[in-house]
């Protein structure tokens, strides 16, 4: 056993005192007692709640677990030990450093060595950061049978705490193993080791500047850059004369974010290679404003496209009259790109006076839709009526891009005025369809058919569970595009095993097995990019998507309306829509819910999902009558919505409390969630029981939910827990959920 008494540093001086003698309270006694009396996974759980609470009167449990004879017993302590930072524990984790085989306890020492500042370990780390020591315990036998060397784990560790270490003296080690060319690469760790280790790391890193190798020049450069000092500057002064555009570039870019005002960065916008002048410009252009005429002028479309992005965000800078023809003639003859910066920067330089060169490039279907699209963007700057009037004629056109840029240019433009205003009675007219008149013969070339005998996909229409739990889609982003999915036709089985069996020679056994996979594999969605859109169906897709930014009651009532559209994705969309404006709207207007509960009958998964998650959020409890089929839904993803709005509507509805034993814990979680918000303190008792279900699969959320209630109350009830030996079979139960409880919100007693 483990000698009690231990050296050890508290407040800087040395002392002598017994660790096992701190005096131990509430979970952190509960949980050293498992960590002396529990199942091997017990003291395993129980080593690293202990590390997470941070209370270092465990310590000298944690010292006797370093010990155990369970591996992961062992690493655990380790792990909890580099977390308390506490220098007792020192002698015995470098005791386990050299002496015990396993990879993962060697690694956790390491870490809680190097966390206290061990200077014993450092000759330690040196030797180990270029040789599998022999007087170092390793496990042979995973050697021999797996063929993994533990000590290449162990290398990059050790590299890595000399530098945290500040160990100037590791610095010939890091360079031989640096230089190693029969061991692993360990360049990148041993880089940034060395920026730690002051002056003699910087020469160090400076003395591969002239390696012969571009990617060891590049990383160097990189990392001095980003160094203080003269030193560091002195040697990425000589990085900056590279031959290689890459080496220059990867230092610049990191002095000019650091410090880009320095002489250097100045310097390397004359450098000889476009490309870096363009990076620095973009980065550090503002401080060199009286370089940006010249600039401006050069031949090289980068760096005239750097500038543009430079004056279209500081239109203040150049103070040259003459800036601003020069600006309209790269939109008039640049190529596309560079005339699509030159709209933005035009737009910036003079306001209302470049609308009329904006419009001309934008209604010129002749000219690139990149820069078209820098019209758009130029408008939308500027804003007015006028902007409004033209980007609204580009609605009608064939380019998909241009009519999705400028639906969401009228968003914009209908956020920033009240409402109603010219650019929400757009959207509005778009999303009902009376802006663009549908062809008399629908040119629409969207393929929508679907894979032949394809089985039914459970998640269309829906959220995939990490969705759900993750919360993903509640608050989507606009614009986004409306292009038709094509489901490409897959090859008859029938055909292919024929055309397989002839030219492979398969047997009968054979083509049974592969019919088998065919059947099983996944049916992916294949999307063409050639897929097209009528305008007039797109323009109202977008449009109903984009409203969904607009919480006003004009807005509301048009996609109520759509809901029973029968384009099915505009109804789609617009439940989507209404589940966004919801919260919003429901604080100031006083709406009706019946449109919505009236669509509930639909059959289309998406649509319903969207539509219950509006109505939980419009607050009008009187709907929650409404959703309980919604518990009953074969689909898991309704049964989730269903109950998270029931939950924010803190109503009770029959069949809700079912949903604690959902089969589904995606469901089973949003039930928990939900009680709470319904209920509050009165479900702690209900929470706390089911943290037990289902063999404590939702311990932690339980746990989470509780400190909401009463932290110290929750404590209290999962400590008695661990002080029943009868309950053995749950300590595991309760030591997470004691875990979790301190990283919930740090609970007195524990």
């Amino acid at each position: 056993m483990l000698n009690a008494e231990i050296t050890g540093h508290e407040t800087g001086q040395e002392t002598a005192f017994r660790v096992d003698d701190r005096p131990q309270t509430g979970a952190c006694a509960a949980l050293c007692k498992v960590l002396r009396e529990g199942s091997d996974v017990q003291r395993t759980y129980a080593a690293r709640a202990l590390g997470r609470i941070g209370d270092t009167n465990a310590t000298g449990a944690l010292i006797n677990a370093l010990l155990d004879e369970d591996e992961d017993v062992r690493s655990e302590a380790a792990e909890a030990l580099a977390c308390l930072r506490d220098r007792a524990a020192n002698h015995q984790l470098l005791e386990n450093l050299i002496g015990d085989p396993c990879l993962q306890v060697k690694l956790n020492a390491i870490d809680a060595l190097t966390a206290t500042g061990e200077e014993k370990v450092i000759p330690w780390l040196l030797r180990l950061a270029t040789s599998r020591d022999p007087e170092v315990a390793w496990d042979e036998e995973d050697f021999h049978q797996g063929g993994w060397d533990d000590w290449v784990d162990v290398q990059v560790k050790s590299i890595e705490s000399l530098g945290r270490l500040g160990a100037v003296a590791a610095v010939p080690e890091i360079l031989s193993a640096i230089n190693d060319e029969e061991n692993q690469d360990v360049t990148d760790v041993a880089f940034a080791a060395l920026a730690k280790l002051g002056a003699k790391g910087i020469d160090a890193l400076a003395s591969f500047l002239d390696d012969p190798k571009s990617r060891r020049r590049r990383g160097a450069a990189a990392i001095l850059a980003g160094l203080p000092g003269k030193a560091a500057l002195h040697a990425v002064s000589k990085a900056l004369t590279d031959p290689e555009a890459d080496v220059r570039l990867a230092a610049i870019t990191v002095l000019a974010e650091r410090d880009p005002g320095n002489a250097h960065v100045r310097m390397a916008l004359t450098d000889r290679d476009p490309k870096v002048r363009a990076a620095v410009l973009r980065i550090a252009g503002v401080h060199h404003a009286d370089l940006l005429v010249s600039l401006l002028e050069e031949s090289s479309q980068l760096v005239q496209q750097a500038a543009l992005e430079v004056i279209a965000q500081n239109p203040e800078l150049p103070g040259d009259v003459q800036v601003a023809e020069t600006v309209r003639n790269a939109l008039k003859i640049g190529d596309p790109e560079t005339a699509a910066c030159a709209a933005r920067a035009l737009a910036a330089l003079l306001r209302e006076d470049a609308i009329e060169d904006l419009a001309i490039a934008l209604e010129d279907e002749a000219r690139a839709e990149v820069l078209r699209l820098g019209a758009i963007e130029g408008l939308t700057l500027i804003g007015g009526a006028d902007a409004v009037a033209i980007i609204s004629r580009t609605l009608g056109g064939r380019s998909e891009a241009l009519r999705v840029a400028a639906m969401a240019a009228l968003g914009r433009f209908s956020q920033g005025e009240r409402w109603p205003n010219p650019a929400s009675q757009i959207l509005i007219e778009a999303q009902r369809g009376s802006l663009i008149e549908a062809p008399r013969e629908e040119p629409e070339t969207e393929n929508t058919t679907a894979p032949k005998e394809q089985a039914p996909d459970e998640s269309a229409g829906a959220q995939t569970p990490g969705e759900v739990e993750a919360g993903v889609g509640e608050h989507r982003k606009f614009p986004v595009s409306t292009l038709g999915a094509i489901l490409g036709p897959d090859t008859p089985a029938s055909e292919l095993m024929k055309e397989r069996s002839e030219s492979e020679g398969l047997t009968p056994a054979d083509l049974d097995y592969i019919a088998l996979a065919e059947e099983r594999k996944i049916r992916k969605r294949v999307i063409s990019s050639r897929s097209k859109v009528a305008p007039h169906k797109d323009v109202r897709r977008v449009a109903a998507r984009i409203l969904g930014d607009c919480p006003h009651l004009e807005a509301f009532n048009a996609l109520c309306e759509a809901l029973g559209d029968t384009d099915e994705d505009i109804a789609r969309i617009a439940a989507d829509s209404l589940s966004r404006i919801a919260p919003e709207i429901s604080k100031n207007t006083e709406i009706s819910a019946e449109p919505l509960i009236e669509a509930l009958a639909t059959p289309d998964r998406e649509k319903k999902l969207n539509l219950i998650r509006a109505l939980g959020l419009l607050g009008d409890r009187e709907v929650a009558k409404s959703l309980k089929n919604g518990l009953r839904d074969d689909n898991l993803f309704i049964r989730t919505e269903t109950v998270r709005a029931i939950g924010n509507l803190r109503v009770h509805v029959p069949g809700f409390m079912a949903k604690l034993n959902d089969r589904d814990a995606s469901v089973r979680k949003a039930a928990a969630t939900a009680l709470l918000s319904i209920e509050g303190e009165d479900a702690f008792d209900t929470l706390f029981e089911w943290a037990f279900a289902l063999d404590g699969y939702h311990r932690r959320d339980a746990a989470r939910l509780l400190s909401q209630i009463n932290a110290d109350m929750a404590a209290e009830r999962f400590i008695s827990i661990l002080d029943d030996p009868g309950k053995k079979k749950v300590w595991r139960v309760s030591i997470e959920a004691l875990e979790e409880l301190s990283t919930a919100g740090g609970v007195a007693g524990v």
